[in-house]
């Protein structure tokens, strides 16, 4: 493997002691390396010869190593939706310090890390002096964030205050009941409080009140968005209906606009309003102004990479049904614009999207070799060697805007470079590349989209291959562009001039890192998924970590009792990283960074396998076929209810005949003979239900038996009655009356 910038060396020198050292600069022309001890607290570069490195590397007396992910080198989480406003505050507060200390100490030595001479310890004293001297600081600070800077992997958020190590935890100071700051003179003359104190809550909605009020088109001024604020959150209403109207409350329940104006000066984002006011084609012009060389920024392999995406002219099967037309796949492209070699690709049946985006990127970084084994081709590390990071990232907005793009920004030190609407010449450099997709390849495959003449076979039932043949057919386009295209209309140097370097793809990948170094980066694979992941919001319920209508658990879950928390205490939000391919896993994050596996429950084994899209459809087909029973159940319920009140209605009827001709039965009687009566009604049903297997009756089965020499007598079995009647009694003419009750409800 060649060195790269933030390579990590492991010395196994018996003569020195165990370390590893991160290298932080390169410079084969002059036979220089540098590195630096990334665990000693008075560490400092040190200079080698880069030939004694790529020697001992030889000899096996110091090996490169894997660094496992930086999890201090990721923004904290952003607040869940159902958070109180103590923790919403906490986190704005606590966010803003953040970015601020690491911004502040970045400045401190971003003029420094930027020189090549801070390098040379004959020169890196007086650099720090004079430093030191222009920021009003010390040496030793500047030395400690130089230190940290180059161990932590050379990126802005490893400045990034280690907060998760320090206690006082969600601590903050809150205001209390007395009025702060100096009073006015009106307060100290006639003892009238102006003002309240800017508490957690007020400071929210001061925040709303912004965005409603004033971050408009309308553009109105500060005093005037202060004036509807006042009006909607510091107001109480009197009346009601048309007459109602707003009442202020007392000037010393609201805040003054002294007391606004300097909340807004110290947390507000004039930039961010700006936005709001005025045209978005005037921003955009004012902030990214017109790049006028699309090569300018490559200085060397690594410096700028360019991504775009779209959808190939032909279409494919699906390879567990050859017969099933899947329709044209998205191909996601990344190429370097110093040597133009394609660095990473994608294909997917998933829409333009950040999926697409999110894999093109990380193949740009992967081992190009093992890749290449997954679909059984057998390449050389010397064919295809790109697997590195790149310092900006030129794209045409769509999936690279948003919170993704800021995580490769802050978290992968990539600069994102959006271009402007209707400016694909801005990027020319791989837009060209998928018109030699097209002519080169994809026109002439079976299934390819072409202009049809009337009468012709519809070139989609042409369709042969599958995913995974796109993909290979890709690979192999890939290496043979790489290797073989002439670039006719290449810019060289006059450095490149003098080396006669060839216009090919390869030979200017390799020439560039010969003499043109300082720009290939490589980060643990871990760190690069983190930062490319999916994130959202799922909940912590009773019954798992709920996340798009699925149950999951971990061993922390079990370890701290979640569940048996969110049972007593009710369910809370947290932050989900996720893969769409596949739910079967999903992610959080912990406070101190650490990324944890949640597995799904297996009572929910029949969505094992699916993706986001699959689920997302499941559940909205549910919803739908919900809205259509909605109808027919109600519709249900209204016959249940109107039988029950006709059965109601007609059993009162029927009680209220019966008490007519039974005058003299009292209601003592009728309590009374509860177990009598229940045990007549029990015979007469068991009368009526009896089982005979056969329409005939007992006495017409006896008539139809042959007689014979010997007379046969045939008696129906029956049980006798435990309370025998007759006709005198009382209790027969009841019997004999609630039988023909009966007969009557079984006519109607």
């Amino acid at each position: 493997m060649d060195l790269c910038l933030n390579s990590l060396l492991s010395w196994h020198d018996e003569d020195k002691k165990p370390r590893i050292e991160r290298v932080l600069y390169i410079n084969p022309v002059h036979d220089l390396i540098y590195t630096i001890d990334i665990h000693s607290h008075e560490a400092l570069p040190i200079a080698y010869r880069y030939a004694d490195i790529k020697a001992t590397l030889q000899r096996h007396d110091i090996t490169t190593i894997q660094e496992e992910a930086n999890h201090h080198s990721l923004l904290p989480d952003p607040p869940t939706s159902d958070q109180s406003i103590r923790d919403y505050q906490i986190w704005e507060l606590r966010t803003k310090k953040v970015l601020a200390r690491r911004d502040q100490r970045w400045n401190l030595i971003e003029p420094l890390v930027q020189s090549l001479d801070i390098y040379d310890y004959t020169k890196r004293g007086e650099l720090i002096r004079k430093r030191a001297e222009e920021t009003k600081t010390t040496k030793k600070t500047i030395y400690l964030y130089l230190r940290r800077y180059w161990q932590g992997g050379m990126v802005k958020n490893s400045l990034l205050p280690s907060y998760a190590n320090s206690g006082g935890k969600g601590k903050q100071r809150e205001p209390g009941s007395a009025k702060r700051g100096r009073p006015n003179s009106l307060t100290a003359t006639t003892g009238i409080s102006l003002g309240v104190n800017i508490d957690t809550q007020t400071g929210i909605l001061f925040f709303k009140g912004i965005q409603k009020y004033y971050n408009i088109p309308e553009k109105p001024s500060l005093k005037q968005a202060f004036a509807k604020i006042t009006s909607e959150y510091f107001s109480k209403a009197t009346g009601s209906g048309e007459f109602g109207k707003v009442e202020l409350l007392d000037p010393a329940k609201r805040p003054t606009f002294d007391q606004f104006r300097y909340w807004y000066n110290k947390y507000g984002d004039p930039l961010k309003a700006w936005s709001r006011r005025v045209r978005p084609s005037r921003y955009e012009r004012m902030l990214h102004p017109a790049i006028h060389d699309v090569t300018a920024v490559a200085f060397g392999p690594g410096s700028c990479f360019e991504v775009d995406a779209t959808i190939a002219d032909v279409y494919l099967v699906s390879s567990l049904n050859p017969r099933r037309i899947v329709g044209r796949p998205v191909i996601y492209i990344v190429k370097d614009v110093f040597s133009r070699m394609v660095v990473g690709f994608s294909i997917l049946l998933e829409g333009p999207s950040w999926l697409g985006a999110m894999f093109a990127l990380e193949n740009a970084t992967a081992n190009k070799v093992d890749f290449c084994k997954e679909y059984a081709i057998e390449i050389k590390e010397e064919d295809w060697p790109c697997q590195h990071l790149c310092d900006k990232l030129r794209a045409d907005r769509g999936e690279f805007e948003g919170y993704n793009a800021d995580n490769l920004t802050e978290g992968l030190k990539i600069e994102v470079e959006n271009t402007a609407p209707y400016r694909a010449d801005w990027k020319a450099i791989i837009e060209r590349d998928f018109g030699l997709c097209n002519e080169r390849f994809i026109h002439f495959l079976p299934g390819a989209v072409r202009v049809r003449e009337r009468g012709e076979k519809d070139y989609r039932l042409d369709a042969r291959l599958t995913l995974r043949d796109m993909r290979q057919l890709m690979i192999f386009r890939i290496l043979e562009y790489n290797h073989t295209h002439r670039l006719t209309n290449y810019e060289f140097d006059e450095a490149m001039m003098h080396a006669q370097v060839e216009p090919y793809p390869i030979d200017l990948w390799y020439w560039g890192i010969q003499n043109r170094v300082g720009a290939l980066r490589v980060l643990p694979q871990n760190t690069i998924r983190q930062n490319l992941l999916y994130r959202t919001e799922g909940s912590i319920t009773s019954k798992g970590i709920r996340f798009q209508g699925l149950r999951y658990t971990c061993s922390t879950a079990h370890k701290e009792f979640w569940f048996a928390t969110a049972n007593r205490k009710g369910s809370w939000k947290t932050t989900i990283f996720f893969d769409p391919r596949c739910l079967d896993t999903i992610f959080i994050r912990h406070s101190n960074g650490e990324m944890e596996p949640c597995i799904l429950l297996e009572r929910k084994k029949a969505f094992k396998r699916r993706d986001l899209y699959e689920i997302l459809d499941f559940s909205i087909s549910r919803q739908q076929s919900q809205y259509k029973r909605r109808g027919r159940d109600e519709q249900t319920r209204a016959d249940f209810d109107q039988e029950i009140e006709r059965i109601k209605s007609r059993a009162q009827k029927r009680q209220e005949a019966i008490a007519k001709n039974r005058d003299n039965e009292s209601d003592r009687r009728r309590i009374k003979g509860i177990r009598t009566d229940r045990q007549a009604e029990r015979e007469l049903d068991r009368q009526n239900n009896l089982w005979t297997f056969s329409d005939q009756s007992p006495a017409e089965i006896t008539e139809a038996i042959p007689s014979s020499d010997a007379p046969l007598t045939v008696t129906p079995i029956q049980k006798p009655p435990r309370t025998r009647f007759t006709e005198s009694s009382t209790d027969y003419a009841f019997l004999r009356s609630v039988r023909e009750d009966v007969r009557e409800a079984n006519n109607e």
